[in-house]
């Protein structure tokens, strides 16, 4: 599974994550854990929550690199 930042990308801040079922946007709030914004179709459910537990596990290093090319 690959989780990305897009370099050029719009707020609120959140990730890309491309499962093998296809892709999972997630966003990635200032305080708690990321939380799901949308999924594409036939994402099943196993990889979506596979993402976010991926995505909640490295939050610090998520957030850090949304900072890094997108500020606060």
């Amino acid at each position: 599974m690959l989780i990305k930042v897009n370099t050029h990308d719009h707020r609120p801040a959140h990730v890309h994550a491309f499962t093998p079922s296809g892709e999972v946007i997630i966003f990635i709030p200032k305080r708690g854990k990321a939380v799901l914004r949308e999924a594409q179709p036939g994402v099943t459910r196993s990889d979506v929550g596979k993402a976010l537990d991926i995505v909640n596990a490295n939050i610090d290093a998520c957030r850090s690199t949304w900072r890094k090319y997108h500020g606060e």
